[in-house]
């Protein structure tokens, strides 16, 4: 019986099976890591929409836009954030920015500029999602398990 400090050596079988296993299980991860930063990217695109420094519009309603909560630079910047980390962290995030722009469209809009932009917002949550819903699916057919280590408990 080996001693914990000596070697067993592999069979050349059993390396080229270790080697298989860890060549599937990088394809695994590097989907994995596409997937994130596919919704991290889309986030990044759709955050550049920046109605509040578009110069066509009214000075007035540019100072509306700049204090939006539902505008969207603002909204899927905050989201970027967190899309290639955590999936239940950008999940939680994309539920409370749509409770936003869902609150928004109950209310109403204070000004016309304002009715555009929210419905090219929400086409853009929507888009987002879909998105999202692909890389989660993806998880799932992996079975890739998302695992918080004791460090980050709080």
């Amino acid at each position: 019986m080996p001693g914990k400090d000596e070697k067993k050596d592999l069979s050349k079988e059993d390396a080229e099976a270790l080697g298989r296993m860890a060549q599937e299980i990088f394809r695994e991860v590097e989907r994995m890591l596409i997937g994130a930063t596919d919704v991290a990217r889309e986030c990044e695109v759709l955050a550049a929409r920046a109605p509040h420094l578009d110069t066509s519009l009214p000075m007035a309603v540019n100072v509306i836009c700049s204090v939006c909560p539902a505008n969207p630079a603002r909204m899927f910047e905050y989201l970027r954030e967190t899309a290639a980390g955590e999936p239940w962290e950008f999940h939680v995030r994309f539920l409370e920015v749509a409770r936003v722009v869902e609150r928004f469209h109950r209310m109403g809009v204070p000004t016309p500029y304002c009715g555009s932009c929210l419905v090219k917002t929400a086409d853009d949550f929507e888009y987002l999602f879909l998105v999202f819903q692909r890389f989660a699916r993806e998880v799932q057919l992996g079975r890739w398990t998302v695992v918080r280590t004791s460090d980050e408990e709080e």
